[in-house]
């Protein structure tokens, strides 16, 4: 049996649960160490892997340019990581760049089709598009 993409990406494995464990994450992601260890990582040990952590940082902390620029440089360094197309795409998506995050989003499920993150950023997508399409009607 094949790894899921989230496996693939290091994600999902030995996450803890219980009580508290969210508003522990959450803490961890808006701490601003995050940002700099991700930085130092991707300059110490640049490769697709280390840009999307660093991607990933960004987005956590609302930095959706430097999101999308770590994202573009994992891409640089790997097209066929479909991850950073989805974090390309979401990142396109903060910045209001409907038709580039599609686009990044639909090249993400391209190169992986089982990716359930990108499928799930796909239907965002359609609903952001369906509401941008009803407030072009009104006016």
């Amino acid at each position: 049996m094949g790894q899921s993409a989230e496996d693939r990406r290091g994600r999902g494995r030995d996450r803890p649960r219980g009580p508290g464990t969210a508003s522990f994450a959450a803490i961890v992601r808006n701490h601003p160490d995050t940002v700099k260890g991700a930085e130092q990582l991707a300059k110490e040990q640049p490769s697709a892997e280390t840009f999307l952590a660093l991607s990933d940082a960004y987005c956590m902390a609302g930095e959706y340019t430097k999101c999308l620029e770590a994202a573009q440089k994992a891409i640089q360094l790997r097209p066929d990581y479909s991850a950073a197309y989805n974090n390309a795409g979401a990142a396109y998506l903060s910045l209001g760049r409907l038709d580039e995050a599609i686009e990044a989003v639909k090249k993400a499920l391209q190169i992986d089709p089982d990716n359930k993150i990108a499928h799930a950023n796909l239907k965002r997508l359609g609903k952001s598009e369906l509401n941008v399409g009803n407030a072009i009607m009104r006016k």
